[in-house]
């Protein structure tokens, strides 16, 4: 994809609406990202698959694949949310394009890159990883992060504004989910697992790494399975629990891809927290959530523009035709304001 630079519409608007926040409430915002077109990054993983010698799903080619999501998720970010203070990029060895687009703005002291190697540090044998979940395990350790912030992937986007109190009250994080049977006490699973067709280590589950965090705090029955919505985590939990646990934290950011052995750090801080009565229950997701290449490209844009949730995913958009991935564009153009144009 090509960035042309076009005039700042609008980067006024969401400058002037920057809120003086507390530093003591401070919220920030992580984002995970990484550009699956750069040669660097696909020489990496191909080093590591060779090692390998085989690709297994979860090295498949659409989970690094950029489209420009992170340009619409930050300035979601700015828009809607304009109380966050910092909004970190995380990624690996990589600069996203977009900075050229904020620079010499007031906005461009508000976003800054966090490379690998800042977070791993004591975890350098793990380097490079290409798994979401070894990265999360170690988002706490982002210096100077505030105690409270939210976690996006890069296809997460916010499309209404947001107050503060959205993600976190009296200091306790707001947790969107419903409670679900763990699964091997659902009769469906027990049935595949009986038929041999239970989750394979190369293509885990997202299910499945929430319901070994719940286990970790003691929840052996059900567990509170989060969706593709922004998650508002505090680091003090992160830190907590690396202390009371490091060797299983040790082990889960082993994994170079993501593996059914590996919990997830964000489920397994809200159990936590839902344990010991410091989050609040939202069971209302909020959140649109699609695959372009699953509708037309006129339902698409219809479904993006009447929208009423105030979340959206836009997942495997690399996978969209051309009328697909132009109605997406024009979906988002409808209620995130770009401050440069994104073109084919």
């Amino acid at each position: 994809m090509v960035r042309s630079h076009t005039s700042c519409i609008g980067l006024r608007n969401i400058v002037t609406n920057k809120q003086t926040t507390n530093e003591a409430n401070a919220i920030d915002a992580v984002i995970t990202w990484v550009d699956g077109n750069d040669p660097q990054h696909q020489a990496k993983l191909n080093a590591y698959l060779e090692t390998l010698g085989r690709q297994p799903k979860s090295a498949s080619a659409t989970r690094f694949r950029e489209c420009g999501e992170l340009d619409y998720c930050v300035a979601s970010l700015l828009q809607y949310a304009p109380f966050i203070r910092t909004i970190y990029i995380v990624t690996d060895q990589q600069t996203p394009k977009l900075l050229q687009h904020y620079a010499g703005t007031p906005v461009a002291e508000r976003i800054k890159v966090v490379d690998h190697q800042a977070l791993f540090a004591g975890f350098g044998d793990v380097l490079p990883t290409f798994n979401s979940l070894t990265i999360e395990t170690v988002l706490w350790r982002i210096p100077d992060l505030a105690e409270q912030f939210i976690y996006l992937n890069d296809d997460f986007l916010i499309t209404k504004p947001l107050r503060q109190d959205d993600f976190f009250q009296n200091g306790k994080p707001v947790i969107r989910g419903n409670w679900q049977l763990q699964a091997e006490q659902r009769w469906t699973k027990r049935l595949q697992k009986w038929l041999g067709l239970g989750d394979r280590a190369d293509d885990p589950s997202f299910k499945r790494s929430q319901e070994l965090a719940a286990k970790r705090i003691g929840y052996d029955n059900k567990f509170y399975c989060i969706g593709h919505t922004p998650h508002p985590l505090l680091r003090s939990t992160y830190e907590k629990l690396y202390a009371e646990q490091p060797d299983g934290f040790a082990k889960n950011v082993s994994y170079r891809l993501r593996n059914e052995a590996q919990f997830s750090p964000i489920a397994l801080a809200h159990h936590w927290q839902l344990q010991n009565h410091a989050a609040i229950e939202e069971h209302q997701l909020d959140c649109l959530n699609i695959k372009p290449k699953r509708y037309s490209a006129g339902k698409l844009e219809t479904l993006l523009r009447d929208s009423q949730c105030r979340f959206a995913c836009i997942q495997s958009l690399d996978l969209a035709d051309e009328a697909q991935f132009a109605a997406v564009l024009a979906g988002l153009d409808s209620k995130i304001k770009l401050p440069y144009s994104l073109k084919n």
